[in-house]
């Protein structure tokens, strides 16, 4: 995979630079509208966008031809398979560059963006219902707003839900399989691999599959509950064992997506006994603290599910083993400079940062 590190743009510090508690609390319950640039980045920006538009005709096709070298429009004999973002090494697809004009990030801190052709996250994602097994499905628009895609039964391995307590969460993925001998100052580059349009979360050794966690939800819910992932966008944190085994971490849930849980306590209820015939004393839909807790880790498993392939991906290249701390977050449409472009972001903390900056 092609990864141009040194390709910067160089800008004074922030004068306020925000600090890595802020970022992983938007990262976690925020709006990502919360995360921006720098004053003095944002007038360099646009001030950097005017002439560029001008002669391109638009950013999409300056980042697409100049940035990324996409310039060609046929598809690729690897194009083919699932329609959404995979962690594959295939550089036709994927391709991850700095951020030219990051946000307002803690010093030592790096901002990415990864470009892919293919939408971040898509509705083919979804399983096959239980009101729906093998039969017609909705349609409904993918995340990217590129238009409708169907729905297939199962499209991400059809792996069976596992018990809860099995589930990785995307507040406290574990890093303990991430291995790597590159310079902790350097992200790490992925090996090249004959690329696959088939998912291989199940062959990665340093990532790990995760199942969809409501096997009971209904076509018309997964739809509605995708809509609101849709609307927070993706997120996940990706931290070193050792942070993990501190304080306990804050869940990754996203408004729209707590909502969804919170008017429907009984799927929150059923991630902690997924069968009727498991509930147990403790189980049913609670009201008040224990209710908001109970919907909070149910978006962050919905999190963690579509996040896994980002999440993957920012494993192998920023190993936490190493002492990188990373988030990751994709951008809602509304939120997004360049909707023609399917991409998602990485903030990764470097080992040396200093405490300062938390």
């Amino acid at each position: 995979m092609t990864q141009t590190l040194t390709d910067t743009v160089e800008l004074p510090p922030p004068k306020e630079p925000a600090t890595w508690q802020h970022i992983k609390h938007v990262i976690c319950r925020g709006n990502l509208d919360d995360l921006y640039r720098d004053p003095v980045c944002e007038l360099a920006y646009r001030a950097w966008s005017k002439p560029v538009k001008a002669q391109w005709g638009s950013l999409e096709r300056f980042i697409r031809v100049e940035r990324l070298h996409w310039d060609d429009t046929h598809s690729s004999p690897s194009s083919a398979g699932n329609a959404f973002f995979e962690d594959i090494d295939d550089e036709w697809l994927v391709k991850m560059i700095p951020n030219h004009w990051p946000y307002n990030i803690p010093l030592k801190c790096r901002h990415w963006c990864v470009w892919s052709r293919k939408p971040i996250t898509h509705i083919t994602q979804l399983p096959s219902a239980p009101d729906s097994p093998g039969g017609p499905v909705q349609h409904t628009p993918s995340t990217n707003g590129h238009g409708h895609a169907p729905a297939a039964a199962q499209a991400n391995g059809r792996v069976a839900p596992s018990s809860p307590e099995s589930l990785p969460s995307s507040s406290s993925y574990s890093s303990s399989s991430s291995s790597s001998s590159q310079s902790p100052s350097q992200p790490s580059a992925p090996n090249a691999s004959s690329s696959s349009s088939s998912s291989k979360l199940a062959h990665a050794p340093h990532a790990r599959p995760v199942p969809w966690p409501f096997p009971h939800m209904s076509r018309k819910e997964q739809e509605d509950l995708y809509a609101a992932v849709s609307h927070d966008g993706i997120r996940a944190l990706v931290l070193p064992d050792e942070d993990a085994r501190g304080a306990a971490p804050e869940p990754v849930t996203g408004e729209y997506v707590l909502e969804f849980f919170r008017s429907r306590p009984h799927h929150a209820a059923r991630l902690v006994a997924p069968s009727p015939s498991q509930h147990v004393a403790g189980t049913e839909p609670k009201t008040g603290a224990e209710a908001e807790a109970m919907a909070a880790r149910a978006a962050d498993a919905t999190m963690a599910y579509f996040s896994q392939h980002c999440h993957s991906f920012v494993l192998k290249t920023f190993p936490p083993k190493q002492g990188w701390r990373s988030v990751l977050f994709c951008n809602p449409p509304h939120l997004r400079t360049v909707p023609g472009l399917d991409h998602w972001h990485i903030m990764s903390l470097a080992p040396d940062a200093p405490p300062s900056v938390e």
